[in-house]
């Protein structure tokens, strides 16, 4: 009864909500799927449950928790709403005295804890909750029923064109052509259906090369430098175990540099000699250097990708505790092997930049399958070359060009849905984390180079684990549109364009840099992210407030701005109706203020006129309308008089010595750039100087 009277609401539901019932989805409607969820609940409500956000249970609150079809809510918060999928694990205890404790581990590192009062209450919630974490299909996330609240006004899904980005770069162009042979994702699954390849190379030589490279993975154009035209590809690994030798992956590499015109090139392998050589056993491997005449073939040890979790895990851990001194602390963070993993992508990222942007030779990155390093590393080389993708709108279209569009398995490499638990264990690795975190070392030497600040990293990273929107489902988006994810879901880059929440994700101290970021990587400029991995130890309230002053200093300096701007306007409309004045004449800048005083001073001696005057046969002074003068307008005119007068002439010597800092601009020109060099040594001391300097 109950079953039958719940497929009749979702379905009025999916009718006046006016979403499009969709019989494509297995033949069932995505809110009916919901009722499995009801099928586990053997209790939706139960009382007399303390909840909070504390250990010690300090600011426990009392009230119902009620568990629903994809949150689980509790009426003393009515915003308070857990997602099912975000929760990781959870751990039983006993407070004694108390009652039994349930704790929520959250995949963001939160940490929740309710408090029963009897055993049977914790049972029965803790064996929903362990069932309901992780949906077994992908039509039963939260991501399917969910409906903005907000009026979108752009379609997060259409703001990301990749022709429209390749023309931003100058493509086509005589080097390099657009191919359609991706339409549909008939040629690779994980390519977007326009992609950019050397002119020189029709599509026949690409189907050979298909068939060379794991997945179909050909080398695909992804960045150009507007200097020095250098070009930044990524592909997967060549198939040399199955096939020794390609010649038209040999022609491809030799188009590469020719229209770059570059007499050499460099191949990067994200893996370390060891794993290229397990993989070879597979079938895989690396390019043969003598093969590929001109090109520098370079190993990376970024770290094995299945290794991720487990450093992450001891990462977490090691934040989270409370009881450890600090010399321990030290240690355990070493150990752990987190803090290396970013040093070591960030390192290789700005390797690659300092070859692209000094050399101006072309570099081609690639990993196993070049979907989970290679993302990384193409990403944060765009991050320090373009300052387009320093700005909030250009990162969004970052994320969405090389981890949406070009295939990142973010439902393995999450968890999100799956019935064997075991694989999907294996599965998971926290690679976009590690971009994000590169990126927020980023923000912490270079504070005023980002439009966005700390809050839309964490925001990205919450919404790859919660499903509450679509962007970060399956692997790629050919997988989304044979799962109707673009139709039946919304897009987090239509949330982010609402301009309450822009608002929350910009940066105050935004002061934009043209030129590259020169990122230090030594092991002291790394820093510990405390902010997310230890968000359920410390309270960051302080934090957060001095964010929201910094939010309120730049809102009163934007107003303050607009009217600045207003009482200039105000100012020439003034001097233009002066300039109309029958006998005046257009006002000079030196007369502004004088002219003004005589229009004001005759205007007075006229409404004092008596009658003596006009008996005496003299005719009362013409009166001269003067505009209205508000407050904070007075001093227009004499603003102007200041402007006017020639500016003091000033001994530069003299000037230097009262101004150090403009004395060092004088004597180190500002365009001057540092001796190329490839080296990485140097760019890391180079790096280091750079971004104290920026900071």
């Amino acid at each position: 009864h109950t079953r039958n009277h719940y497929t009749l609401v979702c379905f009025f539901v999916k009718i006046f909500s006016g979403r499009s019932w969709n019989p494509r989805q297995r033949g069932r409607c995505a809110h009916v799927v919901a009722m499995d969820s009801f099928e586990v609940i053997k209790r939706p409500r139960i009382a007399g449950v303390h909840f909070s956000r504390r250990a010690d249970l300090g600011d426990a609150q009392s009230g119902d928790i009620v568990l629903t079809g994809h949150h689980i809510l509790h009426t003393s918060n009515p915003d308070l709403q857990i997602l099912y999928t975000s929760i990781d694990g959870l751990e039983r205890h006993v407070v004694v005295g108390r009652g039994p404790l349930l704790v929520l581990r959250h995949k963001t590192f939160g940490l929740n804890y309710l408090l029963f009062a009897s055993d049977r209450d914790c049972t029965d919630t803790a064996e929903a909750l362990q069932q309901l974490r992780t949906p077994g299909s992908h039509e039963s996330l939260f991501a399917f029923v969910h409906h903005p609240r907000y009026e979108v006004e752009i379609d997060g899904w259409a703001l990301y064109d990749e022709a429209a980005e390749l023309r931003r770069l100058g493509i086509p162009s005589k080097q390099f052509r657009l191919t359609n042979l991706n339409r549909e994702y008939g040629f690779c699954a994980s390519y977007p259906e326009v992609m950019a390849v050397p002119y020189d190379v029709d599509d026949g030589v690409l189907h050979e090369i298909r068939s060379f490279r794991q997945d179909g993975r050909i080398p695909l154009l992804r960045y150009i430098h507007q200097r020095t035209k250098a070009a930044l590809f990524r592909a997967s690994q060549p198939l040399v175990g199955a096939k020794t030798r390609c010649y038209e992956d040999e022609r491809m590499f030799r188009s590469i540099k020719d229209a770059t015109d570059k007499t050499r090139g460099y191949i990067l392998d994200v893996r370390s000699s060891i794993e290229v050589g397990a993989d070879k056993q597979k079938g895989g491997g690396t390019e043969n250097p003598s093969q590929y005449f001109g090109w520098t073939l370079v190993n990376a040890d970024s770290g094995p990708v299945k290794l991720l979790q487990e450093t992450l895990t001891k990462h977490v851990e090691v934040c989270q505790d409370k009881e450890s001194s600090t010399s321990s602390m030290l240690t355990r963070l070493e150990s752990a092997g987190w803090l290396k993993n970013v040093r070591n992508v960030l390192s290789t990222a700005a390797a690659v930049a300092n070859v692209i942007h000094r050399n101006g030779d072309p570099v081609v990155v690639h990993g196993a399958s070049g979907v989970d390093t290679t993302a990384s590393i193409v990403s944060l080389t765009q991050l320090l070359l373009d300052p387009y993708f320093r700005t909030l709108d250009g990162f969004c279209h970052l994320v969405d060009k090389e981890w949406v569009r070009v295939g990142h398995p973010f439902s393995q490499r999450c968890g999100h849905f799956g019935t064997d638990r075991v694989a999907l264990a294996q599965e998971r690795a926290p690679v976009f984390l590690l971009f994000l975190d590169c990126v927020w070392q980023m923000t912490q030497q270079f504070p005023c180079a980002f439009e966005f600040g700390e809050s839309l990293l964490l925001e990205l990273f919450e919404h790859t684990m919660s499903c509450e929107y679509g962007t970060f489902l399956f692997s790629n988006f050919s997988e989304k549109a044979s799962n109707d994810v673009v139709t039946a879901t919304a897009s987090l880059w239509s949330l982010f364009r609402q301009p309450a929440k822009r608002r929350q994700l910009l940066n105050p101290l935004f002061d934009p840099v043209h030129d590259w970021l020169r990122v230090c990587f030594k092991p002291t400029a790394i820093c510990n992210w405390l902010r997310l991995y230890a968000r359920s130890t410390f309270d960051f309230a302080a934090v957060d407030e001095t964010d929201m002053l910094m939010t309120f200093l730049f809102d009163r300096k934007e107003a303050l701005h607009t009217e600045v701007v207003l009482m200039q306007e105000k100012a020439r409309q003034l001097e233009a109706e002066l300039a109309e004045t029958p006998g005046l004449g257009p006002p000079q800048p030196r007369e502004s203020a004088a002219l003004l005083t005589k229009i004001s001073g005759d205007a007075a001696a006229g409404s004092t006129s008596g009658p003596e005057d006009e008996d005496a046969g003299q005719q009362p002074p013409q009166q001269v309308q003067q505009p209205e003068v508000r407050a904070g307008e007075e001093t227009v005119a004499e603003a102007l008089a200041q402007a006017a007068q020639p500016a003091p002439s000033v001994d530069p010597q003299s000037a230097a010595a009262s101004d150090p800092l403009s004395a060092a601009v004088v004597q180190a020109p500002a365009d001057a750039d540092p001796p190329p060099s490839a080296a990485v040594d140097e760019q890391e001391e180079s790096g280091d100087g750079h971004g104290q300097a920026a900071s």
